[in-house]
């Protein structure tokens, strides 16, 4: 049964097992951040988030520098979470609200684009340190509203509290919070899943576990692999005992197409390096398009045995899909692909190899054999 307390600035809610009670500390819990519509702060309580059986990855280690730096630091802590949906931000603000609580420590989430010195002084009043998670940022603040923000980040209160904010989309995030640690100490930045997370996980739930490699070279396929591609992916393996190839086949997954980066390029034949017309390259080589890398003839190369010139074609085996005089044209697709390391993506097709190195960085490595 609800009990409705009513006050002049507005009705609260109460249970009816609940004391109304005044207290001079906040209460361990979850709570959510409210204003009534006389423009009063106020908290109500909630659930608390729940910790899965198991977590994978890095998210325990970066969870335990986090909290040990927080108790660490006399003045507020903030951490910003960017990285697109699904890549596990919200499974790191999660555990760091569970290890708050059994630290003693409330959760405050706001959900409303609270901002401006009313809340700053709401913040104030709650004088026992607190985390507070802001999901979506970017999204539910515009620039005026992050810019209010501001002073609040400083960590000029004397209460102290860790901020965590989660964005989707970096370039939304005000310029005066990025790369200032005195407002946001820790930016994690999130460009898909961890390959120890993906490991984790098959080991754990992957049927047949020597189909694990299959899932890791999918997952290289992608600049950002989430945990619904993961989980997905899995899933259909078990159901219908298939390899992560075959499993995606049907999945709404498909890798980004992006022409807008640009790489370096570099090819070797037979394990030296070769010129080549242009050594920078747009596109994104991921996407299934054939990569095309020209090699003139030049008229010092000789065969040191034969003393012989060497025509462009001789210096290719089956790597050449199409030949016109005085030159060579190799073509490298997605099969090809043996390795993705940061930002350097590998091909290598009979004896030619070619590597692009692509000015943003990517997190996920992957190898296989090459020959």
């Amino acid at each position: 049964m609800t009990h409705f307390l009513h006050q002049p600035n507005g009705i609260f809610l109460r249970t009816d097992d609940e004391l109304l009670s005044v207290g001079k500390e906040l209460k361990i819990g979850t709570y959510i951040a409210n204003v009534t519509l006389g423009g009063e702060y106020y908290l109500s309580k909630i659930d608390g988030f729940t910790r899965p059986p198991k977590t994978y990855g890095l998210i325990n280690n970066k969870a335990d520098r986090i909290m040990s730096t927080f108790a660490d630091r006399k003045a507020s802590t903030g951490v910003l979470l960017s990285g697109e949906q699904g890549s596990g931000k919200t499974m790191l603000a999660r555990e760091l609200s569970l290890r708050g609580l059994e630290d003693g420590i409330a959760t405050i989430i706001v959900n409303n684009a609270f901002c401006g010195p009313g809340f700053n002084q709401f913040i104030q009043m709650i004088n026992v340190p607190a985390i507070i998670i802001i999901d979506e940022f970017e999204k539910l603040y515009d620039d005026e509203e992050q810019e209010k923000m501001l002073t609040l980040l400083d960590g000029l209160f004397p209460t102290k509290k860790l901020f965590v904010l989660t964005c989707n989309a970096v370039h939304r995030i005000d310029q005066h919070l990025l790369n200032r640690p005195g407002r946001i100490f820790y930016h994690l930045k999130y460009d898909g899943l961890e390959k120890e997370f993906i490991l984790e996980y098959c080991e754990d739930l992957l049927k047949d576990k020597e189909e694990i490699g299959g899932v890791l070279h999918i997952a290289s396929h992608f600049w950002s692999f989430n945990f619904d591609m993961l989980k997905a992916i899995v899933e259909e393996m078990n159901r219908y005992n298939i390899g992560a190839a075959e499993a995606v086949e049907m999945l709404n997954m498909s890798p980004n197409v992006d022409k807008g980066f640009e790489h370096a390029v570099e090819l070797k034949i037979d394990g030296k390096v070769t010129e080549i017309s242009d050594n920078e390259m747009h596109c994104n080589p991921l996407d299934g398009e054939t990569l095309s890398v020209t090699v003139y003839k030049n008229d010092n190369d000789y065969d040191e045995e034969t003393g012989k010139q060497i025509e462009a074609p001789a210096l290719v085996s089956k790597a050449i899909y199409r030949q016109t005089s005085g030159c060579a044209y190799f073509g490298f697709s997605v099969d090809d692909l043996i390795g993705v390391d940061g930002n350097i993506f590998t091909f290598a097709k009979d004896n030619a190899v070619l590597t692009l190195t692509r000015k943003q960085e990517k997190k996920f490595k992957y190898t296989r054999q090459a020959f």
